[in-house]
This record gives C-alpha cells, structure tokens and sequence, in this order.
C-alpha cells in the first residue's frame, strides 16, 4: 500500500487543499513570508511529486529506494505543515492596513531621505562589485561557476566573508533601485542600469535564488504602496519568475563561456533557449530533474537514516552555531549540523571535499533527531512567521536598515528551511544592514574636503 503510486496522488491533493486552505483563510494582504512559504510548498509537495508520480516514481536520489520512503515524507511533511499553519492563525491578526508612504512633510527631509537611498543604493551595488572583484582575485577566476567543481565558498579564499559581501548588497540593490525610482522617477535610467548589472554579477555567481529575493521584495513594497494589487497580478508575477529561474543558469554559463572560455557550443545554444520546444524541456528540467524544490527527495534519505542509525537525539540542533564555520572546520571539530550528516551519510567523503549537497529542511531536521512526533514543532515557526509579517505591514517609514530586514524576512522562508544557514544569512543581512545604513548617514562636505556623521539624518 505505501509503495503504491496512488497513494501519492492521494497525499498530493492533500497537500494542495491544505495550501488552498492556507491561501484563502489568510487571503489578505496578498504579499506576505507565509505566502511565499505556501507558494514554494505548493511547487515543493504538488508540483514536484506529481511530476514525479506520472513519471512513474522518479526520485532524485535513492533511484532504487522504496518508494514507501517517498509518501512516509509526504505525510510527515503535511502534518508539519498543518501545525505550521495552526501556529500561524494563532497570531495572525493585522491591525488596519495602510499604504506604505514615501513622502515627507518639509523639503528639507524630503531631499535628505532622496538623498540617503541615493547613496545606500551605490553603496549596495559598490560593496557587492567590490566584493566580486576581491573573488576573482583571490581565486584566480575559479569563482566562476564554469571553472570550479566546488562550492563558491570553498573556491574563494575567505569566502564565508567575501560571498555574503558581493551577493547580498547586489541583492538589496534591487529593492532599493524601485523605491529610489518610487521616490524620484527622475533616477529611472540609473535604477535600471544597477538592477540589469546587478542581475549579471548575480547570474554568474549562480544565485538566481538572490535575484528572485529582490524581486519578491520588490513586489512586496509595490503591494504596500498600492495596499492591494490583486491575486490574478500576484499569480502571473508568479509565472514571470519561474520563468526568469528556468533561463537565468543556462543563460549564466553562456555568458561565463563565451567571456572566459570562448566556447561556440555554449555560445549557439541562445537560439535554444528562445525555441519553444526548448523552453518546455528546461521547464520540465526545472521543477523534476534538478535540485529545485528537491525537499521531497530528500525525505526518504533522512528517512532511511533514521532507519539504519537510529534518532540523534538533538545533536544537529547543538551544532547550529558551527553552521558560520567551513565545512572542513566543522568536519574536524566534529560539530555536524543535519546539512552535513545527512550529506556525508548520502554521498560519503564526496560531500566534505566539495560541499556540494542538498538541503536539510526543518521537518526533516526534526525527524532525524526526535522522529515524527516532533512535527508538532511546526507550531513555533508558524508564530514566528505571523510575528514577521505584522511586523512586515506596520512599518510606516522606512529606514535604510528597514529596508535589508524586510530583504532577511523574506529570505527566512517562514523558518522552515535550514535552520543553521537560516540564522548565518540573517546575520549576515543584519551586520552589511547596518553597515550601509550608518555609512549613507555620512554626510561629505566638499568645502572642507571631510566628512562628518550627522546623528540626526534618520530615515524616521
């Protein structure tokens, strides 16, 4: 029975009714972390695994598993999802909603505000460039994802610094491009030109995820200057960005061969990607074939896991802290977060070498420690979640630092992803946050050839 394909159609349409459930019972504002947590397991738990099953049980990894694992992941997945969402309605409850406001009340403040997000803008996409370059120097181009076989931050020297230096400013860049715009059409040109470079030093570092960041980012600040912008805009956005993931790769490693290795075969294949047929197949190559939205997948791993080596019993919780080391540090310190046991146990001394692995979500986290009754646990994320988004639409002035926080909301994904890389990229959003922000503060006199630091130039 649990082995049976049908059996998975039947938790698939489990899973989309509860997403449905989820959607309309929190159906406004539209731009939400428990949206975008609910969209990407409408695409992780629905889309995927019924692709998977009319393909007749296609998995990622475990090609010869049983496919029993499969559905026992389904399930644990969707009673984690439930509480996740109890614990949200536990919360969740928006005073008024209000348009957010870019205007101030004197022309003096009025030019000091263009001003700061003037500068906050250059300095983002300056940081990220900067960074970039610091990269291709330190590791002699290997940066590139057409010449490494290791992760970036294992090609790079230094790169748990450098890496979260270059791509989140270049992120943030994207966001704060549109409210500098918002603020002054007049920039337009200059919004433009940052955000189309922004997305070239992005795509070539393989973090469509990041562009896909600014751009939900973007879409959340249009919802609170318009206060409602419809589903139907909402869905077809939906569609422009998986759109714009499915060719932005393919797209990248023409532009890293046909700059660095002059490769023709890489170079015709333009022509592909705009064919129809083409576009198809890297749709289907999207959402089945690759490592997007593989949770599922990696289910009947953790599963087998615990069936072969028993629970943990909490260590991987213990070793989150150890997560802001490399892999090799951790590997030697013997400090293994649920990323690397489960990597190492899947793919062996392969995983320590190039840090190459999936992701360990959550609930999988928990299963490996404390079994499926600690799905139960959904619930704190689920507060969590409702917390943020409150937060996230009673801002009514906007300060630079304001800006990156609403950036690391989003980019926490409701907290229901890898805790450890979770907290290190939230930090790392937090400490360049406040760097751009006191630095726009800086006010050049080109009088007396200094600067000074004026306290009182606050975005508030």
């Amino acid at each position: 029975m649990w082995s049976d394909i049908e059996l998975t159609y039947v938790l698939i349409m489990a899973h989309f009714l509860i997403y449905i459930i989820a959607i309309w019972l929190t159906l406004y504002p539209e731009v939400t972390v428990f949206h975008l947590v609910t969209a990407t397991q409408l695409i992780a738990f629905v889309i995927r695994p019924f692709l998977a099953a009319i393909s007749g049980g296609y998995t990622l990894y475990l090609k010869n598993g049983d496919w029993s694992l499969y559905n026992w992941g389904l399930v644990y997945q969707l009673i984690f999802f439930i509480f996740y969402f109890i614990g949200y309605l536990m919360i969740k409850k928006f005073k008024k909603v209000n348009a957010l406001n870019l205007n101030y009340s004197s022309d003096g403040e009025e030019k000091r505000i263009s001003y700061r997000l003037f500068k906050a803008y250059l300095l983002s996409v300056f940081l990220g460039f900067f960074s970039a370059i610091l990269m291709n120097l330190l590791s002699n181009g290997k940066w590139l994802p057409t010449m490494r076989n290791v992760t970036v931050t294992t090609a790079v020297p230094m790169g748990k610094v450098l890496f979260p230096m270059a791509v989140l400013p270049l992120t943030m860049s994207i966001p704060l491009s549109f409210i500098l715009y918002k603020k002054n059409p007049r920039f337009l040109p200059l919004s433009l030109g940052g955000v189309l470079f922004s997305f070239l030093l992005l795509s070539l570092l393989y973090q469509r995820g990041f562009i896909l960041m600014g751009l939900i980012v973007i879409v959340f600040f249009a919802n609170r200057f318009l206060k409602k912008i419809g589903y139907l805009k909402v869905g077809m956005i939906v569609l422009l960005l998986i759109f714009l993931l499915s060719i932005i790769r393919p797209v990248a490693n023409i532009i890293s061969y046909s700059f660095f290795k002059n490769s023709k075969n890489e170079v015709s294949s333009v022509t592909q990607i705009i064919s129809t047929e083409y576009l198809m197949e890297r749709i289907k190559h999207f959402f089945l074939y690759s490592p997007n939205f593989d949770s599922i997948d990696v289910w009947p791993i953790a599963i087998s896991s615990v069936e072969e080596n028993g629970l943990l019993g909490g260590k991987t919780f213990l070793a989150i802290p150890a997560r802001f080391l490399t892999t090799k540090m951790r590997q030697n310190l013997n400090l293994i977060t649920a990323v690397d046991y489960l990597n190492s146990y899947y793919w062996g001394n392969k995983y320590w070498d190039t840090s190459f692995g999936f992701n360990v979500i959550l609930p999988q986290e928990l299963y490996l420690n404390f079994g499926w009754v600690s799905m139960i646990f959904g619930l704190i994320p689920g507060i969590i979640t409702a917390l943020i988004d409150r937060w996230l639409w009673q801002i009514s002035k906007l300060n630079i630092i304001d800006i990156y926080l609403i950036g690391a909301a989003f980019f926490t994904g409701g907290f229901i992803g890898e805790i450890g890389g979770i907290l290190q990229w939230f930090v790392a959003f937090l400490i360049i946050g406040i760097i751009i922000d006191y630095t726009s503060r800086i006010k050049f006199n080109l009088n007396y050839n200094t600067y000074k630091f004026n306290r009182k130039d606050e975005m508030n």
